[in-house]
Order: C-alpha cells, then structure tokens, then sequence
C-alpha cells in the first residue's frame, strides 16, 4: 500500500484554507482512500491523529467569531456579541437594544409628538455609537412594541423581507466614522401601524430594537449578527391588567319595520357599537358639490377601544318602501372599504378619530357617501331621505376585528 501521509496533510491543509464545501469533498474523498488500506503505518497514524489548526476564538474571546474565506466571496468576519444586561432592563420595563458588534445604541427615547400637519405619531430618538473599525452610512433595526394596556408585543416588525417595516437610520452625506457617536431619528418604515389608538392612548411604552442590517461609507452591506429577539421574554413587565368593569349592555334589535312604517331613519349596532338619533339631509361639500349626510351618535358599549366601522345602508325616497340603493355589506378591514366587482355602493366608513373611541364615550360622526349613485338626480331632487344602516364591522384600538356584525337589514 503507497504511503497516504501526504495526502492527509494536504487534505488538512486545505480544510483549514477553503470553505466548508470543500472541506466535506476532502475528507470524502479522504474516506475513501482509507477504506482502501488494510494497515496503517505508525508515520500514517500519527498524521491522522494530528490536529488541526484552531479555527474558533479563545475562550477568553467577548464574542464567538464567525469566520468566512474572502477569496471565497464572502463577508468580513463578525461576532455575535450578547448584551448581558439587556435581560435585566427588559425587566425594569426599559427600551432595549440587542445590538451588533458594529454599532451600540446608547439611549432610546419614545414620546407622542404631532407631525408638520398636526398628526400624532410616535418620535424615536436614539444616541448610537459606531464600534466597528470604517465609516457607516446607515442601518436597519427589527421592532418590538410593547405598551401598558396589553401583554404581548403590539408591533412585530422586520426591516427585511416583503413588509419592509421596522426602523431605518441614515447618517448623513458624511456618515459615522468610527469611534464616534450621534443622535438620530430613525424613519419609520411603516408609519401607519405605529398610530393606531391604543398605541397613541399608551400610558407607557417598551421598545426593543435589534440591529438587522449595516451598510458601510460605500453604502454596501456589512455582515452583521446581533442576538436575537428569543433571549428576552415575550411579555412585557409595564403590562396593568385592567379593573373589573360591569358587562357591556348590549344593543337591543331594532325594529326596521317600524321604522319604513314612522318615516324614521334608524340603525342596528353590533357588541360593540350603538347607533342612536340618525338624520339625512342634503349639505354643499367643500366644492359646492350638493350630497346627502348623515349624521348620527354613535356610542361604544364594548370594552375596547374602537377605531373605526363598517356600515351598510340603505336609502329611501318620500316615503317609499322600496330603496334606491344599497350599498355593499362590505368590511372595513385595515380602513379600506374597496367598492371591487361589485355594481353596489361601497360600505360606509366611520372613523372615530386618531385615539379612537373609548369604552363608554359617545361621538356625534358625519357619514358622506362619495359613490355616484348617493347624488343621482333622483336623490337630489327627493323632498325626504331615510336611511336604515347596520354595523357590519368594528375594528378595536389595535385595528383588530371585534364585536361581530349586527342584525340584517329586512
């Protein structure tokens, strides 16, 4: 049998040097060479037995490196680096950054602060310190949102991915060089799921941030690896469970026939939402434009906050007890109220503001229906309006289907 020793040093020798494909290709082939040999010499076994080259960081490393070849196309190296005291400010109910070898954010603060057209939305602001060795242009962070009124995380957003949500962070035309520090204001990615009520209504917030992704002073992409979101808990500390409160009372049926019969416009609400003191009339829109309005109070008897519904309607003319028009028994999902394939006027929206209906409060809201078949001439010419409407759908403080439908129209 030839002496295999050679081959084995070299088969070492480039496992340490290449990638691990070739690493596995090796010792395959390496298996099969031995397989071959019925005895191995004293010199062969002690090549065998041989160590390799250590490829992993000292025991008293900070962190566990992750090496990739560059000739090989991959990126520098990294290390994840675990934030020791990240567990214990989860717990005092803090922010919290789970942060990447490359950058550390220093501070985070989180307030309520209305924008350039006197929107509320939230402001993040965080002092960040750039601890790689080159300049950085700008960088991604993944959120978790915890608020006071619930347990669980109300935002889970990812910087990457179809979503494109959580936060980005530019540093400017000069970016941050290394070793120094600055105060940001990270844009929000998805700005409309940080203004829902019973975020803006918060008392308390929790933010956690995790650094997703870096780009270097020639804006490509860093390899970065910071912990991850599983190494604290997935429930909040400034959680307050609510005080007892009385059950709601619930709408009672409304009796549409009696209604049509009184000349009366009347509505039907659902669990969560009463509607009272219904009127139709004819008002100018701000283009001088004639269109019915319907006003009504409408009352939350739930025990959460609303943001908005969906309402169905039906119209009738001088005392007629056959409608014009019907609009869909559409769903306000998200707010959106699509009119789709459907010949029939789109469902009514109703919102309730930016904070939202709050259980127990009663608002007066304007219904203006904007689909053509609302100013037909027949409609604009009509002596009486009466409208019957029912609740198809409420969406709570955090846009979520609640409080079912209510009775059909007859």
């Amino acid at each position: 049998m030839k002496d295999i020793t050679p081959v084995v040093k070299a088969v070492r020798r480039s496992a340490v040097h290449e990638n691990g494909a070739f690493f596995k290709l090796a010792f395959a082939l390496l298996g099969v060479i031995m397989s071959s040999a019925m005895v191995l010499s004293p010199t062969q076994a002690s090549a065998l037995s041989e160590p390799a080259p250590s490829q992993t960081a000292s025991s008293d490393s900070p962190a566990k490196q992750t090496q990739r070849s560059e000739t090989a196309g991959g990126k520098a190296p990294t290390a994840e680096v675990p934030s020791s005291d990240a567990a214990e400010r989860f717990a005092q109910g803090e922010h919290v950054a789970l942060d990447s070898p490359l950058l550390k954010v220093e501070k985070i603060t989180l307030t309520i602060a209305e924008d350039s057209f006197g929107n509320l939305e939230p402001s993040i602001q965080l002092s960040v310190k750039n601890t790689s060795e080159k300049t950085l242009s700008s960088a991604d962070y993944d959120v978790r949102l915890f608020i006071d009124s619930q347990p669980q995380p109300v935002l889970k957003e990812q910087a990457s991915g179809l979503s494109r949500g959580g936060l980005f962070v530019s540093f400017g035309e000069q970016g941050l060089k290394a070793g120094a520090s600055a105060m940001v204001t990270p844009l929000l990615s998805n700005e409309r799921a940080w203004t829902m009520p019973d975020i803006l209504n918060a008392k308390r917030w929790q933010l956690v941030l995790r650094n997703s992704g870096v780009r270097d002073g020639s804006r490509k992409s860093v390899d970065v690896k910071a912990p991850a979101f599983t190494l604290l808990p997935d429930t909040t500390p400034i959680y307050t469970a609510p005080a007892p409160s009385a059950p709601a009372k619930a709408a009672g049926p409304v009796d549409f026939a009696a209604a049509l019969r009184d000349g009366v416009s009347a509505g039907a609400g659902n669990e969560a939402l009463s509607l009272r003191n219904l009127n139709v009339k004819l008002e100018r829109d701000s283009f001088d434009r004639l269109q019915p309005v319907i006003t009504l109070d409408a009352t939350n008897i739930g025990d959460r906050t609303l943001s908005h519904a969906g309402i169905q309607a039906r119209l009738y003319l001088d005392g007629q007890d056959t409608p014009v028009l019907e609009t869909q028994d559409g769903r306000a999902a998200g707010g959106a109220l699509l009119r789709g394939f459907s010949r029939a006027p789109r469902a009514l929206f109703a919102y309730f503001g930016e904070r939202g209906l709050a259980p127990g409060q009663t608002q007066q809201i304007q219904l203006q229906p904007d689909d053509s078949e609302w100013t037909s001439p027949d409609v604009l010419n009509a002596k009486s309006h009466l409208v019957l409407l029912r609740v198809v759908e409420t969406r709570d403080g955090l846009k979520k289907p609640y409080g079912g439908t209510a009775q059909k129209l007859p």
